[in-house]
């Protein structure tokens, strides 16, 4: 058996270091950014790198009674990210454009009350996560006036449902350019 003598134990330490920092980056870049709640609870802080550098993006996290939301999907770093466990995606779409953002949404429960509004505002990506209690709900999406609904969809604790709502085409509400 040879020994190993200084130097090439070294290159050996260091080829194994390589590997290791390798094994660590392509594990960070196959798993993309990670969402995670802030500690305040308001915002999900959106981690990712770009040009070798870190960097954090916010995404408001919304609160209804029991009901947590927040709207995303835009941008190649939102598309890619992981996103905290919340039981309901909706992604929304029209006519040729694959996604839209500016959706009203109201879910109820099936045989029961309203559990949220979201105004139009509060949706700025294709996506929508919504944190509803396990049970089945009503929803119903607008944009431009056209409103499409999803009936009886059972939400289940512990999996996420991801629901595409699309319209056929994407004409925006008409609007009177002259009027003053």
């Amino acid at each position: 058996m040879r020994k190993v003598k200084g130097a090439e134990a070294l290159w050996g330490i260091g080829l194994l270091a390589g590997l290791a920092v390798w094994v660590l980056f392509m594990t960070v870049a196959i798993a993309g950014p990670t969402a995670r709640i802030s500690q305040s609870g308001d915002v999900l802080e959106l981690d990712y790198q770009e040009d070798g550098r870190s960097h954090t993006d916010t995404i408001p996290l919304y609160r209804t009674g029991e009901v947590q939301y927040f709207s995303a999907g835009v941008g190649v770093e939102e598309r890619s990210a992981t996103y905290p466990p919340f039981p309901l995606k909706l992604i929304f779409s029209a006519g040729g454009k694959p996604y839209v953002a500016r959706v009203s949404v109201t879910v109820r429960q099936s045989n029961g009350p309203t559990m949220v509004t979201i105004p139009s505002e509060q949706i700025t990506g294709p996506w929508l996560f919504l944190d509803l209690p396990e049970g089945s709900y009503h929803i119903e999406a607008t944009m431009g006036g056209q409103i499409r609904r999803l009936e009886d969809i059972k939400v289940e604790s512990g999996t996420q449902k991801t629901l595409y709502v699309r319209w056929l085409d994407d004409r925006e509400p008409s609007r009177d350019t002259n009027a003053k």
